[in-house]
């Protein structure tokens, strides 16, 4: 499915994304996915990840690193 899998899987944790880190679907090349890990209350911190790598990806030049979706 995606060409890059998370190493462990725990049902006891929620698990760790890095939203630098690009995921990618074999079947499509172009299709890019960041996946931020999610918001829970009080996270102030990954909220603020996530409004910098927006920002960060806002401002590339080249349209192919800029952001076209965000789910």
């Amino acid at each position: 499915m995606f060409s890059s899998f998370a190493k462990s899987v725990s049902h006891e944790t929620p698990g760790k994304h890095d939203i630098d880190e690009e995921l990618s679907f074999p079947a499509n090349n172009r299709i890019i996915i960041h996946d931020s890990q999610g918001f829970e209350v009080g996270e102030e911190a990954n909220i603020q990840r996530v409004l910098d790598f927006i920002k960060r990806r806002s401002e590339m030049p080249a349209l192919s690193d800029q952001l076209h979706v965000i789910w």
